[in-house]
């Protein structure tokens, strides 16, 4: 880009109609000219600065890596549905999941249930929906287990009474073992009899007895509690598998014969995606290879009241700092500010009668007001202050001086908010704010239409024409001048974006590509590529206002309802498809504009319908690639291999949200594919363990994180584990039974 001082040197040099001509070094298309003033134009005396400039930052080199293949139009599928059967004949008491212990929850929820026999409503259920997302280890329903439940507790209830029979009958065991030891000395001297000996031998003998007789009852009523147990867990439904319920077969109270189908259940741990690939690139793949799976995630919008009666044709937000206003203009000649973070109602901002409205824009968070700027279709701006929110004026500040000889289609703010750019056919205007004065006219050397305009922090006006070109100018005091020219564009989109911190710009390079291209050295930094060669550009494409996304709208009938946002490419790479929002009844989008505020991230569009709709901007999860593999590559037909890939599916732990069922995505294959050491930066593909599940009542049960099973959990106290008994020696007669004198 050539500096102002070097302009100047040009116009001092030359006489009036010289103009400066120069070829472009690395155009992003590869080919054709960056000339550096259009033919005709003769450098122009600019003044001083129009405002403070800040330095261009400087970006960093790309590595020129090779083009990824770009497989669309694959298809999400689930392979596993699994039948949850009932195991045993029964009613079916529950079709609901405990909520966890503390959970918060509507007491006068309808779906809010507890189990019958729970007289004091200790644990809440939550009714089982079709569509609910469930883990491993949940339970989802409960037959009538009465009868086997009051088994399990009879069991449980004997075991303490034995364990105390069999402690005692050790003691009194041990007890008569010890006094045999101190008669045997009585015996040997004759002070007592073989009779009594052999009487107390017996009675050590029986308490020997009751205590083997204790320990098989206990370990029998101990067998029993656990049969009775492992019966009971029969009567529970539990998932073995995090997934989504997709139908229900039995309601409650319904009889249900074991075997019988309760509810279905799709795994969602494990999806495959498939997708038909050129022939041509088939030898870019290969089985086992490591890539990217960019989900299509629609999303519905916001809605909003008091619609345009004609089609809108612009909207903007202002820069309010925690309440932002979008304001919208239409073809019924209305000026309508939306407050879309409390009332969801519009204001209309007075226009003369019969005026259609062509553009809005709004100042920027550095600027000292808050104006809007109208362009009519009669030629004429119209500014408003719009800096009370609670009290919207009932007229203009004021209209710019003088009016272009057509309808302004373009409009912006300086960063500053002192000056502001229209745009009407070929004409550029510059005016000052303050005092509503045309400033200057840019040299016309567009030679079509001028479709969109804006400033940048480094005192320069970037252009956008029908002509297939983007100017950038060198904005003064007293004039403009051209700095580069970015011709040999595809044309699709009549507003290209410009970030915010003036380095890069939107290049429409075809109808299904755009470029990101460094506005310092015109080279091209990376891309946005839409997948598909039915799948096309169109109508505008332009960041947002922190530069971390894109948004562009299609062109195709089917997808004009449609805007998708894109993370930004990196230096050297494509950009990642992140969301599609999609308008009610697929109204086609004509305009779209960003919230700045960093508390209320949101995008406004219009629609030729009339309608303004909104949608808060995507979440950081929303736009995180999956990794999957290559599991197989197989012919289609004579032109293309359908190529597989499997992958885990994350589940968003907030909205349950993963990948759908027949849902679209995008097969995205890195050159040489993805290499290991960036899986971890990936979005997390484990499923994360479920969080406890307790369920009291008529059965107490718990789900442990991560368990395949429920376990249980005694009512009582702990059982105390009794080892083996340990006998004592048998006390025999010595072998001559006579007693020594």
């Amino acid at each position: 880009m050539k500096s102002l001082k070097s302009w100047l040197a040009v116009a001092s040099v030359g006489s009036a109609g010289l103009t400066a001509v120069a070829c472009t070094p690395n155009s992003p298309t590869g080919s054709g000219s960056g000339e550096r003033s259009a033919a005709g134009a003769a450098a122009t005396e600019v003044g001083g600065l129009l405002y403070p400039a800040v330095p261009m930052p400087a970006l960093p080199a790309s590595t020129p890596v090779g083009e990824p293949v770009v497989i669309p139009n694959a298809i999400v599928q689930y392979d596993m549905r699994t039948q949850l059967p009932a195991a045993v004949d029964g009613i079916v008491e529950l079709l609901a999941t405990p909520l966890p212990e503390k959970a918060a929850f509507n007491p006068n929820d309808p779906d809010i249930v507890y189990h019958p026999r729970d007289v004091k409503k200790e644990q809440p259920y939550r009714k089982v929906r079709e569509g609910d997302i469930i883990v491993r280890g949940q339970i989802l329903a409960r037959l009538d287990d009465q009868l086997v439940y009051t088994q399990k507790m009879q069991y449980k209830a004997m075991m303490p009474a034995i364990t105390r029979a069999l402690t005692a009958s050790t003691e009194a065991a041990k007890l008569q073992s010890d006094l045999l030891e101190q008669m045997r000395p009585l015996l040997t001297k004759g002070a007592l009899s073989v009779s009594e000996f052999l009487q107390q031998q017996s009675l050590w003998a029986r308490y020997v007895e009751n205590q083997m007789n204790s320990e098989k009852e206990l370990i029998k009523t101990d067998g029993e509690y656990k049969s009775a147990e492992t019966q009971h867990k029969r009567y529970w439904i539990v998932s073995e598998q995090n997934g989504r319920v997709v139908r229900l077969l039995k309601s409650a109270q319904d009889f249900a014969k074991a075997g019988e189908t309760i509810l279905e259940i799709q795994s969602t741990d494990r999806v495959k995606v498939e997708a038909k690939l050129d022939i041509g690139y088939a030898s870019q793949v290969r089985k086992g290879m490591l890539v990217y799976v960019e989900p299509t995630r629609p999303l519905g919008s916001n809605a909003l009241t008091n619609y345009h009666r004609q089609e809108v044709t612009a909207v903007a937000v202002t820069a309010h700092p925690g309440r932002p206003l979008v304001v919208s203009g239409g073809l019924d000649g209305a000026a309508l500010v939306w407050d879309v973070t409390a009332t969801k109602q519009s204001t209309r901002l007075a226009n003369p009668p019969g005026v259609g409205v062509r553009s809005v824009t709004a100042t920027g968070p550095k600027a000292k007001a808050h104006l809007v700027a109208v362009g009519g279709e009669d030629g004429k701006v119209r500014l408003w202050d719009v800096s009370n929110p609670d009290k919207l004026p009932k007229e203009p500040v004021g209209t710019c001086d003088e009016a272009h000889a057509g309808g302004v289609t373009a409009v912006a703010f300086s960063p500053d908010g002192r000056y502001l750019a229209t745009a009407s056919g070929r004409d550029v205007f510059v005016w000052s704010v303050a005092d509503r004065r045309k400033m200057y006219a840019l040299p016309a050397d567009h030679r079509d239409a001028v479709t969109a305009v804006r400033f940048t922090p480094q005192s320069t006006l970037v252009t956008v024409s029908k002509d297939k070109s983007i100017r950038t100018w060198k904005v003064g005091e007293t004039g403009a001048a051209v700095a580069a020219v970015i011709d040999h564009r595809g044309g699709a989109v009549d507003v290209l974006g410009v970030s915010s911190d003036g380095a890069r710009v939107l290049f429409d390079k075809d109808a299904s590509r755009l470029d990101v291209v460094s506005l310092a050295d015109e080279r091209s930094v990376g891309t946005v590529q839409n997948p598909g060669g039915g799948a096309r550009f169109a109508s505008f494409a332009f960041f947002s206002p922190d530069d971390s996304l894109i948004l562009t709208a299609g062109a195709d009938n089917d997808q004009k309802g449609e805007l998708t946002v894109w993370d930004t490419p990196a230096p050297g790479n494509r950009a990642a498809e992140r969301r599609r929002l999609v308008t009610p009844k697929n109204a086609a989008i004509t305009c779209a504009a960003f919230s700045a505020d960093p508390a209320f991230k949101f995008i406004a569009v219009g629609t030729v319908d009339g309608g303004v709709h909104f949608w808060t901007s995507p979440t950081d999860g929303d736009g995180k690639r999956i990794v999957g593999e290559i599991v197989s590559i197989v012919p289609a037909d004579a032109k293309s291999v359908q190529v597989r890939v499997e992958l885990a599916n994350p589940i968003d732990k907030a909205t349950g949200e993963g990948l759908q069922d027949r849902s679209a995505a995008t097969i995205i294959v890195p050159p040489g594919g993805v290499p290991p050491a960036a899986v971890p930066n990936v979005q997390a593909v484990p499923i994360a363990a479920p969080a406890p599940v307790v369920v009291p009542a008529g059965g107490a049960v718990v789900a442990t994180p991560g368990a395949p099973a429920v376990q249980p959990v005694s009512a009582t106290a702990p059982l105390v584990t009794i080892p083996p008994v340990s006998l004592p020696p048998v006390h025999r007669l010595p072998t001559d039974s006579s007693p020594k004198k």
